[in-house]
């Protein structure tokens, strides 16, 4: 693929490390926007007045865009998705399959009583946003299933790349289901599998989940 790569933080060198050969050009600002001929589309790892540059540059070549900023406000992602009715974008905070696989084992356990429920989410001490919004994500998921008003409890540590933990609690017991990212290649390559799939769709707004699951 041609892929025009949004953003110069530590998800984007990481991308540079798997795909160096398909990358056209890498910005970091809206002023280095220019355009070319035959991009399969944009991943845009960056800040959100950023994105929406972003999504404003695929609207115009009519070309796919995979998301993985945070922080959006409620404004921008409706800006986003007001773009996607004319093209395909997908948005997520995690483009890890193993999160995708922690969603299914909560959905295990939709049917218990539990009498408090905690996320404990670990990042690299630099991380911006705190929660992060994989811990934001997985706090709206849980939500839908269970009444438990459910806690974040953040965490900055060193060279952490992502660490997400839900604790499930009783009297007497508890369930813990946890997710450890190694390594950033994971959502490298998940952003990268994203963009494969949305080449193939006309218009749309869509999750991590979304996409792969079909």
């Amino acid at each position: 693929m041609k892929i025009l790569l949004i953003g110069k933080g530590r998800m984007s060198i990481e991308f540079k490390k798997l795909y160096s050969n398909e990358i056209v050009d890498n910005f970091s600002s809206k002023e280095e926007f220019k355009d070319y001929d035959n991009l399969d589309g944009v991943i845009d790892f960056s800040y959100p007045e950023l994105s929406i540059s972003s999504a404003s540059y695929c609207l115009k070549h009519h070309i796919p865009l995979v998301i993985g900023t945070t922080n959006l406000t409620d404004k921008q992602l409706q800006i986003i998705k007001d773009v996607s009715k004319k093209i395909p974008i997908c948005v997520d905070s995690n483009f890890s399959l193993g999160i995708l696989k922690l969603k299914k084992c909560i959905d295990s356990l939709s049917s218990c009583h539990f009498d408090k429920i905690i996320i404990r989410e670990y990042h690299h001490v630099d991380k911006k946003d705190s929660p992060s919004g994989t811990a934001l994500s997985l706090k709206k998921y849980l939500n839908k299933l269970f009444l438990n008003s459910i806690e974040i409890m953040s965490f900055r540590e060193s060279n952490i790349c992502g660490m997400h933990s839900i604790e499930f609690i009783n009297k007497g017991e508890s369930i813990i289901l946890t997710h450890d990212a190694k390594s950033r290649s994971i959502f490298a390559s998940g952003a990268y599998e994203a963009l494969k799939i949305l080449k193939n769709k006309n218009k749309g707004f869509f999750n991590f989940g979304e996409i792969i699951n079909g």
